[in-house]
C-alpha cells in the first residue's frame, strides 16, 4: 500500500509539472525563450507512464493477489443449499447481485448443480446454470401434465379443440401453483396442432414453448449448492431470503440494511 502510494505522488508531481510549465500559453512563451527546457517533455511523460503509473498498476495486482491468498488461508469453508431464483432462474440481476457479493469479499465462490460447478462471482457462469435449471422444469412440467387427470376422450381430442383444451391445462396447473402466467392472454391462437398428436405431447410441447418465449413459468423446488467462504455464503442465503432482489414477476424489491453496498 505505501509503494503504491508513493509512485501515485511522483505521479501527481509530474501531471501537475507538465500541465502548468508545459501546456499553458504562458509556459510555451517562457520556454521559447529558453535554449532548450529544463526537462524534456517526453522524457517526463516516459517516466510519468511507463514507471509511475505502471509499477503503481503492478503493485496493485500484486497486493490483491496477497489480499486473496491471506483471505483463502484465513476463510471458514462450508456450504449452503438455497432455492433457485423464482422468476427465470439465474438471469441478469439474480447472477449479478450473486457475483457482487463474491467480488466484494473476494473469496472463491461456486455454485453447484446436478454434479456440475458454475463460478459464483463471474454472472455470465451463472447464466449457463439456467439450461440446467430449465431441463429440470420441462420435466416436472411434463410429469405433472401426465398426472392430469384426463379421460380418455379428452386424451383424442380432434385437432380443432386442442388449443383450447391446452388452455384449460394451463389455467388447471396455475390454479395449483404449478405455473405462473405473465402473459395474458396466453398466445395460444397460431397453434396448429399435427395430424396424429396427442393432446397430452401436444399439450407438453406447447407449455415448453411458452416456457421458451418467457410468457409463463414453472414453479420448481430446484435447488443448487454454494460452496465456499462462510461469510459470502452467510450474505448469499440472505439475498436467497429475499427473492435474489426481485419478487415473483421479476420487479426489483428492497434489500436489508446488510446487503446495501449490493445497490452501489
Amino acid at each position: 500500500i505505501s509503494v503504491i502510494y508513493h509512485l501515485l505522488e511522483v505521479a501527481l508531481v509530474l501531471v501537475q509539472h507538465y500541465e502548468r510549465h508545459m501546456m499553458s500559453s504562458h509556459a510555451s512563451k517562457t520556454t521559447a525563450s529558453l535554449s532548450r527546457p529544463v526537462v524534456d517533455p517526453r522524457t517526463l511523460l516516459r517516466v510519468l507512464m511507463d514507471y509511475a503509473i505502471t509499477y503503481a498498476g503492478r503493485y496493485l495486482v500484486a497486493a490483491r493477489g496477497l489480499c486473496q491468498q491471506m483471505l483463502k488461508r484465513y476463510a471458514s469453508i462450508g456450504e449452503v443449499e438455497l432455492p433457485v431464483p423464482r422468476y427465470r432462474g439465474f438471469h441478469v440481476r439474480p447472477s449479478t447481485l450473486v457475483s457482487k457479493i463474491a467480488h466484494h469479499y473476494g473469496s472463491e465462490v461456486h455454485m453447484k448443480l446436478s454434479g456440475e460447478l458454475y463460478d459464483a462471482s463471474a454472472p455470465l457462469d451463472l447464466f449457463r446454470a439456467n439450461e440446467a435449471i430449465n431441463a429440470k422444469k420441462r420435466r416436472q412440467l411434463a410429469d405433472e401434465i401426465t398426472h392430469l387427470p384426463l379421460t380418455p376422450e379428452e386424451q383424442a381430442l380432434p385437432r380443432t379443440e386442442m388449443v383450447e383444451a391446452v388452455r384449460k391445462i394451463v389455467a388447471t396447473l396455475a390454479s395449483h401453483g404449478k405455473l405462473v402466467i405473465y402473459e395474458r392472454p396466453l398466445p395460444l391462437e397460431e397453434l396448429q396442432p399435427k395430424k396424429g398428436d396427442m393432446l397430452l405431447q401436444f399439450a407438453v410441447d406447447e407449455i415448453t414453448r411458452m416456457l421458451a418465449m418467457g410468457k409463463i413459468d414453472i414453479e420448481s423446488d430446484v435447488k443448487v449448492v454454494f460452496k465456499g467462504d462462510m461469510r459470502v455464503l452467510a450474505d448469499i442465503r440472505l439475498l436467497a431470503e429475499h427473492g435474489y432482489g426481485e419478487d415473483a414477476f421479476g420487479n426489483n424489491i428492497p434489500l436489508p440494511d446488510r446487503l446495501a453496498y449490493l445497490r452501489r
